[in-house]
């Protein structure tokens, strides 16, 4: 996908990562060893746009028949890092088998995640994976670095804010 000298255009990079994202989504197991609890988790993404690069993702989790909806919103003029991890869960909770993810970092809490009610500011940002066993490691990673092409591409075009007008944050609706 993206390559140290990639010519894509930004409309053709997106394309492309929009392509590749069908693979994304994961299903696993959570479990909390001290208190007992274990239950399943299924999570897809969507309906990824890109607007004056600033990109937005649905996400869909669904556990313990318990549906959940979110909005993530990343500026990738501000897009850090993509980077390639297996999540193993937490100190507390436990992920079977492990999800492999893509990491989303920004320089500053520009991105952000909504759903009804509640809004997150955020520098940090998961897209998790596992869904199909054939889109494994290496795809993941040359789309982390699609990602990071587009975030660069971004970035030599930042938008410009009028001076003195504080930007606004992406309406949840």
């Amino acid at each position: 996908m993206a390559k140290r000298g990639d010519s894509r255009t930004l409309n053709e990079t997106f394309l492309s990562i929009k392509r590749q994202m069908k693979f994304s989504g994961s299903t696993h197991d959570v479990s909390r060893a001290d208190k007992g609890y274990n239950w399943h988790r299924t999570t897809s993404y969507s309906n990824l746009q890109l607007n004056n690069c600033q990109l937005t993702i649905d996400k869909a989790s669904v556990s313990n028949g318990r549906h959940r909806e979110v909005v993530y919103t990343i500026p990738l003029w501000d897009l850090n890092s993509v980077t390639y991890q297996v999540d193993e869960g937490s100190k507390q909770f436990k992920y079977t088998p492990t999800v492999p993810a893509l990491f989303f970092r920004n320089r500053t809490k520009s991105m952000h995640w909504g759903r009804p009610r509640s809004y997150v500011a955020t520098d940090l940002i998961e897209i998790e994976f596992g869904r199909d066993p054939g889109f494994g490691k290496e795809k993941i990673i040359q789309l982390g670095d699609a990602f990071q092409h587009l975030g660069n591409l971004c970035a030599s075009q930042k938008p410009q804010m009028p001076a003195g007008k504080p930007s606004k944050p992406f309406p949840l609706n």
